[in-house]
């Protein structure tokens, strides 16, 4: 049978990256990965020329702008606008040009605020969202309810997938303005480097969230691929609830860093608690491999 031709895009990005590992080790696939310089999504033409002459059979969009809560705070039309333009962008060729599947990721951060934990499926769209967030989280939601519309119009098999909190070995090339694992470990390492006394963390450490692994991310991607009849949105999580005080010092523990951590209430920490319930993807029969004390030694100390 003939490998099926699967249009990833952003991989040279922590997803994408991951997910470019696994596709390659697929013999079932033909993966076309184009860098951001061979096809810039912030161009509509660009990537409908694209699509047309590669006519991908799947496509796997692991792209965006990213950051943390300093970076939304700062940048609110920059996520907005596009994130935005990208995922509109994508989903409208892949209509267009009839790819029979299409993943796409989505931050947790569209979950509402108030929903209750663990954030279940059917809770999306029911609350407003985290203030710090909130320009980011509508442009997702947007590709979100993009999907499930051409879904319902069109019968396309375009998922959603809500991923915890990603890390994994590129994490460490991020700088302050990233999500919370990323953003502690330059931190720690600049401590360790100038012999800094005490490393700040913001909020009061209490804060739960689950982390997934890239890895473990990847192979829940494949995993859903092989159903013909996914559902359309579907979180994917670690199971595995740990504060930011316990994160802290496992990354401490890791980076060798010897000095005090010292908790700062400056506003900046976003939801006190966000964990996501995985029962769907429980359901198809996954579960993540990679408990975070593991994952964290992947990361460059």
């Amino acid at each position: 049978m003939a490998s099926q031709k699967v249009l990833l895009l952003g991989k040279s990005g922590l997803i994408g990256n991951a997910l470019a590992k696994k596709l390659t080790n697929a013999s079932a696939f033909h993966v076309l990965a184009p860098s951001s310089q061979e096809l810039n999504l912030l161009n509509a033409t660009e990537v409908e020329e694209y699509f047309s002459t590669h006519r991908p059979d799947i496509v796997i969009n692991a792209s965006g702008k990213s950051g943390g809560v300093a970076a939304n705070v700062k940048m609110p039309a920059d996520f907005s606008l596009e994130n935005t333009i990208m995922s509109t962008s994508v989903l409208n060729a892949s209509l267009k040009y009839k790819a029979s599947k299409l993943v796409q990721f989505i931050p947790a951060c569209v979950y509402p605020l108030n929903a209750s934990l663990p954030y279940r499926e059917s809770s999306i769209l029911s609350g407003p969202i985290e203030e710090s967030s909130k320009h980011f989280a509508v442009a997702k939601l947007n590709a979100l309810s993009m999907a499930e519309a051409m879904n319902r119009q069109y019968g396309t098999k375009f998922i959603s997938v809500i991923p915890s909190n990603v890390y994994g070995p590129q994490s460490r090339e991020a700088s302050e303005n990233s999500h919370v694992i990323p953003s502690l470990l330059k931190r720690m390492e600049q401590a360790n480097s100038t012999q800094a006394a005490t490393v700040e963390i913001w909020g009061d450490g209490d804060n739960q969230r689950d982390f997934l692994h890239a890895d473990d991310l990847a192979a829940a991607t494949m995993h859903i691929l092989q159903y013909e009849q996914a559902p359309s949105v579907i979180n994917v999580g670690s199971n595995e609830l740990t504060s930011i005080a316990e994160l802290a010092t496992l990354i401490q523990s890791h980076v060798g860093f010897s000095g005090s951590l010292s908790f700062v209430n400056n506003g900046l920490s976003g939801a006190k608690h966000k964990y996501l319930d995985t029962s769907v993807m429980s359901q198809l029969g996954w579960k993540a491999q990679i408990p975070l004390k593991k994952g964290i030694t992947t990361l460059r100390s």
